[in-house]
């Protein structure tokens, strides 16, 4: 048995524990536009992931939740994201308006998924 002192660190939390205050993590599986199928299909799940937990923490203390987290592809090049029905839905923009075969950086989705949580 192995015991843990005060001052180790903790398990990393991405590792151990899943995303709670989401309900479903929606990825594109298929272009809206064109139908065909999207590249990074799993790096794009993973993306969003990330995302969620990343903000978990803002989260839990004002007792929010999101029950839908998606993916979109929008046609506007302009549109990161928006929220739906007060945070029932939040959909975000991961991949580049000119381009579907790379995702946006994460620092970029991120600053997105905060702008809506403010909503």
């Amino acid at each position: 048995m192995v015991i843990r002192g005060l001052f180790d660190p903790p398990a990393p939390r991405e590792y151990t524990q899943p995303v709670t205050l989401f309900g479903e993590l929606k990825h594109l599986k298929k272009n809206p536009q064109t139908k065909e199928n999207l590249e990074l299909q799993d790096e794009a799940l993973a993306l969003l992931t990330r995302v969620a937990k990343q903000v978990e923490p803002i989260m839990k203390p004002r007792g929010w939740n999101v029950p839908v987290l998606k993916e979109i592809l929008p046609a506007s090049a302009g549109l990161g994201g928006f929220n739906k029905n007060k945070g029932r839905e939040i959909a975000l923009r991961l991949r580049p308006h000119n381009t579907t075969s790379t995702l946006l950086h994460f620092e970029q989705v991120l600053a997105v998924m905060c702008h809506e949580l403010a909503h």
